[in-house]
Formats: C-alpha cells, structure tokens, sequence
C-alpha cells in the first residue's frame, strides 16, 4: 500500500524539524507539505525514518525538561518568590535522594556468617589439621570425625 509519491528529502526532514520544535505530528506534517497518513506510513515502512521520527521527539522532550529545570532552578532560589521553598524542596529532591519520600539509608552488610561458605566435612578435617600443626597440637584428624551438623563444634570436643 502506497500513499501517492515519496515525499523528498527535504520535505522528511521539514517534518522531523517540526516534530523535533514541538509540533504536533498533524501539524509537522502540513508544514513540511506531507500528508499525514504518508508520514504514518513511511514510519511504518521505513526503519531508519521511524528512528529519526523518534529521535527528534525525544530531543523535544528533552528540550522540555531542560527547560523546565532552569526555571526550577531559578525560581527555587529566588528570595523574593514567598512560594520558593516548595520548588526547593522538590530541587532537593531531584538532586539528592535522602530528600525524598520514604527514603532509606542503603544498608551495609559487614558480616559474614560461616552458614555462607560451604565446606565440605574432608575440607574442614584438613584446615582443622593445619590450624592445629600451627598451635603445636597436631593430631591425627580423620573427614569420619565430622558431620554437617558439627561444623561449629571444636575438634578437640568431637572425640
């Protein structure tokens, strides 16, 4: 399905100037002399005029947003505005994110806990042999000594 001919160009790029200014798609497309269903349609058929239609709308909208936080800012910090400190709150709040609802401190694990580490009982018998040849009471330790459940239990108390 086509719709006439292929508009040039310049006229696709008129459209995306206009989308990228603001415009509505209705209008875009009227100042750029496109029908709108062709501008639908070769964003539908064309992957690389759809990316440019999209690309121009979210710079618009960033555009906006620039906008808007200048004026935030500036009317955030002006002394003579008596509503200021609400657009302050809400800068603080874009800027630093203790400053918004239900914040909460992020939570720092130091601990570690042997419950985390797996050993197996032949792996625990030989670092329990090493930590007693370096104490000096080296004994003959055998992996039958120790079972899952005594990992916290001292060697010497497993006899």
């Amino acid at each position: 399905m086509s719709f006439g001919r292929i508009p040039s160009e310049s006229e696709r790029l008129d459209f995306l100037t206009a989308l990228r200014e603001g415009s509505s798609v209705k209008d875009a497309a009227a100042a750029s002399g496109i029908p709108r269903r062709t501008v639908y349609y070769l964003r539908q058929e064309d992957p690389e005029f759809a990316a440019a239609w999209t690309h121009a709308k979210e710079e618009h909208f960033q555009s906006v947003l620039d906008e808007a936080e200048t004026m935030l800012r500036t009317r955030a910090l002006d002394p003579n505005d008596s509503r200021s400190y609400i657009l302050l709150i809400f800068l603080l709040k874009r800027l630093d994110p203790k400053y918004k609802e239900n914040y909460k401190e992020p939570e720092k694990d130091n601990t570690t806990s042997n419950r985390d580490i797996e050993i197996s009982p032949e792996e625990l018998a030989e670092a329990t042999k090493i930590l007693a040849t370096l104490k000096g009471e080296a004994e003959d330790l055998s992996p039958e000594q120790f079972t899952n459940d005594q990992h916290d239990t001292p060697p010497a108390q497993l006899s």
